[in-house]
């Protein structure tokens, strides 16, 4: 199983030797006795009390975890690039003590739970004395740490690593090897869910143009690169999923075409490239299809027919090797590890509130924020990941298995099963069974679908659609839904709701990748709505208007999310918005995109043509009332539209990004509402609100528009809604005999 002419950079030599569970004194002494500890809440006898105690400085815990102590090295391990780097300089500048500076907490050990590590804040002097306990180096005010890491604390039972812990420095070592054999057997043999899955994945029966088999002489040295024409349909091929970083010193081109079919040699390819071919082969694969490889790189004809078909490229193949901490393709899929900052660490001990003498302490199973980055924020491996049938990813850390069954790793090869499979937190498996659950809903798991992937960097803002592709052909095929109703990117029976998306704000962070994917049931918190703020700001705070950078190539029309670079999200296609829906006010005549090859890709053009009230509305942005000081506040004016008084409003504008600093703006746009709601049950009369488009005019003629956004008014009276009193009335059935069309405005938006 070893990987033939694979020498691991910086590997110890075989002489260095493994010590687990040998600590350093600083470590023997935080499990010898409550002495050493402090309460968070010194004044409760609660067995929910959490304690604390300092540490090691960063500079400290790196010198102790290279000297072996193995719980220095499990904390050193958790502990992200940019902190690490951070607290190095903090401690050159003596912006903080080195005994303040690190700390572990342990919270409710008499019922185990988590074990933090922690750093303390650097504050100001005056506030340090106040907080700060200069004996300790800690403090029971939470102001004075911020959290590094988590571990989990147990008792040794929950040691999941089978019978013995590798002290290989790789994080692909024999055993691994071995490891990802056994999960491939597995899944093959015993996982029929996954194969139910897959089998909805893939939408087409087909092949990657082009494969690379790797066994195509005696030489081992050498790969060919050739037409898949004559291959079987279910020929066994793997795929390669990883970051270009700008540049690939080996691709396929017009003129290197014949040259690759001749046979390439394994040291012209980027060094990524060459891990999956030897990677490949040990698994018994003979095929692998690399993207930068086997596509024409300089046929822009050749590239837009084979994005078309990446999706199902990924579904079909039998494995995807994932290289998700490699920037570029020189990063490699094999990565020099320490085995003590991976495995748990076996710990007796002596404190008595702890209800057993050994314990175990395991980096924790699920996957720490960032640690498959930068590949999870991609684009176009979002579609990758979510549609291969099995995944291995190559963490610098350690290897980590994902199937529809299954999502396991190296430390946990029993992993999590069914429910449980997302928790690398990445875009894959858990979704698709979702949308397959009867019980759950589709139109909005399809929407929360869309709003993740807007979170992800593409380096062509024009892929925009073609990396979405896949995604898009598998949920209408799962929707039952025809390719009619998929408009560069939108969903046809839930447009006028999905119309009303609205980008996240930059000043507030973006919610995490996935937690809103994880169940059916999950809600995303609205990031504009200015009654959802927690921060703490002055009232006397202005707001700054930046302009946003919008891509100049076509990418889609500006009523489409897809024309927007960044995260939006969409509040009307939340089920208790469909509950409390109050009324319609706009009709959609015709809506209509013009794909330039695939119908689930890129478009050059498309118009929505809507019939609905058209009024002009002057918004005027400006700092919070005290009672929302943390928050901005938007006032609406209908010159000489309708009566809609209301407590207070909200916009989200496309093509602005707000910071705080400057004074109050005024513009003026046109609006179009499109619908409103009213909570059902035990609601004020003034409780509804209404929501609708923000349009500027466009170029291209008379009664032409282009959205800039979305407008929210809040606190509306219910019966206004419904009755000509507010010049407004709702189109659907049972009003629409109260409306006079004369007032009605038939518009296109481009």
């Amino acid at each position: 199983m070893s990987i033939p002419g694979y020498v691991l950079d910086e590997e110890p030599g075989e002489s260095e030797s493994v010590h687990f569970d040998r600590l350093c004194g600083l470590c023997t002494k935080l499990f010898d006795s409550e002495a050493a500890w402090m309460p968070d809440c010194p004044n409760t006898s609660s067995s929910d009390d959490h304690y604390h105690r300092s540490h090691h400085d960063i500079r400290a815990l790196e010198k102790s975890a290279n000297a072996g102590c193995h719980l220095c090295s499990l904390i050193f391990g958790q502990i992200d690039k940019a902190d690490l780097e951070k607290m190095r300089k903090d401690l050159d500048e003596a912006f903080i003590p080195p005994y303040r500076q690190i700390g572990i907490r342990i919270r409710s050990p008499a019922r185990y739970g988590l074990f933090q590590v922690i750093a303390w804040k650097h504050l100001k002097s005056s506030q340090s004395d106040a907080l700060a306990d200069r004996d300790q180096g800690s403090s029971t005010d939470p102001r004075c740490w911020s959290e590094l890491a988590e571990l989990d604390i147990g008792p040794e039972e929950q040691d999941f690593t089978h019978e013995e812990r590798s002290t290989s420095y790789s994080n692909c070592s024999d055993a691994t090897l071995m490891q990802i054999a056994q999960w491939m057997r597995e899944c093959l043999t015993s996982h029929t869910k996954c194969f139910e899955i897959q089998t909805v994945a893939a939408t087409r029966d087909i092949l990657p143009l082009r494969l690379l088999d790797l066994v195509p002489a005696l030489n081992t040295d050498i790969i060919k690169l050739g037409s898949s024409e004559s291959l079987p349909f279910h020929t066994v091929y793997a795929t390669l999923s990883h970051c270009w970083g700008g540049y690939c010193k080996t691709t396929l081109t017009t003129s290197s075409l014949a040259t690759f079919q001749a046979g390439i040699h394994l040291h012209t390819l980027p060094k990524t490239f060459q891990d999956a071919v030897l990677l490949t082969r040990n698994l018994g694969i003979r095929y692998l299809w690399i993207d930068a490889l086997c596509i024409v790189q300089d046929s822009n004809e050749e590239w837009s027919h084979e994005a078309s078909l990446m999706g199902d490229i990924y579904a079909n193949s039998s494995l995807t090797l994932s290289a998700p901490n490699s920037p570029d393709s020189e990063g490699g899929l094999y990565h020099s590890r320490s085995p003590l900052s991976v495995w748990p660490c076996r710990i007796a001990a002596k404190w008595d509130l702890f209800p057993a003498d050994k314990l175990v302490v395991n980096v924790p199973r699920l996957i720490k924020e960032g640690a498959m980055e930068p590949l999870s924020t991609r684009g176009w491996a979002f579609q990758e990941w979510l549609l291969s049938k099995r995944i291995i990813h190559f963490s610098k850390d350690q290897v980590r298995w994902e199937c529809h069954c299954l999502a396991a790793s190296e430390v946990y090869p029993d992993g999590h099963e069914d429910h449980e499979a997302e928790f690398y937190g990445t875009p894959t498996k858990n979704i698709i069974k979702l949308l397959r659950d009867q019980g759950a809903t589709p139109s909005r798991l399809w929407m929360r679908i869309r709003e993740e992937y807007s979170q992800m960097h593409l380096s062509v803002a024009t892929d925009k659609l073609p990396a979405f592709s896949g995604i898009a052909r598998m949920v209408h095929r799962v929707l039952k839904s025809p390719k009619e109703d998929y408009i560069a990117g939108l969903w046809r029976p839930e447009l006028l709701a999905e119309l009303l998306w609205e980008k996240y704000s930059e000043e507030y962070p973006i919610p995490r990748r996935m937690t809103a994917l994880s169940s059916p049931r999950a809600r995303l918190t609205p990031r504009n709505d200015c009654h959802a703020r927690e921060w703490d700001k002055s009232p006397q705070e202005k707001i700054e208007v930046i302009h946003a950078t919008f891509s100049s190539p076509y990418i889609a029309p500006s009523w489409s999310w897809a024309s927007f670079d960044g995260p939006f999200w969409v509040p009307f296609d939340r089920d208790y918005y469909k509950t409390d829906r109050l009324g319609v006010y706009a009709k959609i005549l015709q809506a209509k995109t013009f794909p330039k090859s695939d119908d689930y890709g890129a478009v050059s053009g498309g118009f929505l043509q809507i019939r609905g009230f058209l009024y002009d509305v002057e918004l005027a942005s400006c700092p919070s009332s005290p009672k929302y000081s943390s928050s901005r506040e938007w006032k609406a004016s209908f010159p000489q539209g309708p009566t809609l008084a209301h407590k207070w409003s909200n916009a989200s504008l496309d093509n602005v990004f707000y910071t705080r600093g400057t004074p109050v703006t005024k513009d003026t746009f046109c609006f179009i509402p499109i619908l409103s709601s009213c909570p059902r049950t035990g609601a004020k009369r003034f409780e509804c609100k209404l929501i609708g488009l923000l349009l500027e005019n466009a170029a291209g003629g008379v009664n032409q528009y282009r959205r800039s956004g979305v407008l929210e008014l809040h606190g509306l009276d219910k019966e206004s809604l419904l009755s000509r009193s507010s010049g407004l009335v709702p189109l659907d059935s049972g009003h629409s005999e109260n409306v006079d069309t004369s007032e009605l405005s038939t518009i296109e938006i481009v």
